[in-house]
């Protein structure tokens, strides 16, 4: 039930305030129809119900985003009912408006009840007591309105006539708001059997791939230790056990990435400068990339402190190191850059996630090869697949940098073209310290071939 209240305080919080711009129009909108009904009115009211409506949306806010990542049962009735009362100090104005003699007033209150009633669709709440609470409330004040103006209307059939229009507009209110929640509710349904299917077929594709790395490991490791029996030599006894270690230790690296993958391998953060541990990093992977291939690191001015497992990040940057020297089939380059960004709006991840503002530390692995075919390129995460020859990759790499970069509550991207690939990790950090050297100087120090 928890998670479930929870869900349901983010949705009042997204429909309510999720668009910042459009709550800002609609709150500057009643503050301006609050000073223009008071200059053409002289209703100190006026002044109340603009103020109030800017200060309850002031508490309906704070009590939403303080509540909405741990929300009990509770919170959602306070939070429905705080929107009731923000509705009904909304509409009540408008209401009174209609009532009047004045024709501006009443077209003007008109046309702001209406407007509510396309803001209920909209919200298409999902708890029916909300919804009887809003078409309630709707329904109280054209019932109001009616009640004032009954007695200028005249003739049995007129009045007859009036009521049942009321009736009639209530029963459609309450229709509409009903028809809207219902698909609402059969569209998040549909989302989360998609959802499950598509972790299904994940877990399917992880076993199959599991079974058939294992397989061929343990084929590996069974045949030479049946060899090691049939061969009376010692040393080639010696090398087909040192052939079943590296089968074993193959198997044992599999088994690192698939925990890294699922975030299930052990973790030991600690505050970390950037610069310096990609630095140490390019010492490692240096040995691993041909002396055809070139590479340098290019860091920025200054340096990011990042909180993340070393290991891990060392091994994730090894891994983008790799693939993109395994990308350049002739001669090239492989770069290494890191950044420090302030990331203002969602910003879309090669998983299809969207990295939330905040501060980032970058680092990206750039290659000059010809670039991941586009049939290919929509695959890439996905554990196990590799287009790689056989025998040349697991198809975790880049799987078990998607776990390591949504582990540390980041994101990786993902660009490629003829020219080149990028792949590049964001990393929750902070500017801590002004390098002495400028980028120029640092990357030339780092500039090397293997």
């Amino acid at each position: 039930m928890t998670t479930e209240c929870t869900q349901e305080m983010q949705r009042l919080f997204t429909v309510e305030y999720g668009e910042m711009p459009e709550v800002a129009v609609r709150l500057a909108g009643v503050c301006l129809g609050g000073v223009l009904l008071f200059i053409y009115t002289g209703w100190p009211s006026a002044w109340l119900w603009s103020l109030g409506y800017v200060a309850l949306h002031g508490i309906n806010y704070a009590f939403l985003r303080a509540r909405r990542d741990a929300a009990t049962q509770t919170d959602c009735v306070i939070g429905g009912v705080l929107f009731l009362v923000l509705y009904a100090s909304f509409l009540w104005m408008p209401a009174y408006m209609a009532t009047t003699e004045d024709a501006t007033l009443v077209f003007s209150g008109i046309v702001l009840g209406a407007s509510t009633f396309a803001f209920m669709i909209r919200r298409s709440d999902t708890m029916l007591w909300m919804i009887f609470g809003e078409v309630a409330i709707l329904s109280a004040m054209i019932i109001w309105v009616l009640l004032s103006k009954m007695t200028v209307i005249e003739g049995e059939l007129a009045v007859f006539a009036t009521m049942l229009v009321t009736v009639a507009m209530t029963a459609y209110m309450f229709q509409a708001v009903f028809i809207a929640r219902k698909v609402r509710l059969e569209g998040e349904a549909a989302a989360r059997r998609a959802a499950q299917e598509q972790k299904m077929a994940a877990i399917g594709q992880l076993a199959g791939g599991v079974a058939h790395d294992f397989n061929n490991v343990l084929t590996a490791i069974i045949g030479n230790l049946e060899l090691y029996e049939a061969l009376p030599d010692p040393d080639e006894r010696d090398e087909v056990v040192r052939e079943a270690h590296a089968a074993a230790k193959r198997a044992e690296a599999v088994v690192s990435h698939l925990l890294i993958y699922a975030r299930k391998a052990p973790v030991r953060r600690r505050a970390v400068l950037l610069n310096a541990a990609v630095a140490r990093t390019m010492q490692l992977a240096q040995r691993g990339i041909p002396a055809r291939i070139s590479w340098r690191f290019v860091p920025e001015g200054m340096d990011v402190e990042v909180r993340v497992d070393e290991m891990q990040l060392t091994t994730a940057l090894i891994n983008l190191v790799r693939n993109a020297a395994d990308a350049i089939e002739d001669t090239g380059t492989v770069t290494l850059s890191t950044r420090f960004e302030i990331v203002a709006q969602p910003m879309p991840m090669a998983d299809g996630s969207l990295l939330p503002p905040g501060r980032y530390a970058r680092i990206g692995v750039a290659d000059t090869g010809s670039g991941i075919p586009e049939q290919h390129l929509r695959r890439v995460l996905e554990p196990f697949y590799t287009t790689k020859p056989p025998g040349k990759g697991t198809g975790l790499g880049l799987s078990m940098v998607l776990g390591f970069a949504r582990d540390a509550q980041g994101g990786l991207w993902l660009s490629s073209g003829r020219d080149g690939t990028e792949v590049a990790v964001y990393l929750p950090g902070s500017v801590v310290v002004q390098p002495h050297g400028a980028e120029t100087e640092n990357a030339a120090q780092m500039d090397g071939v293997s």
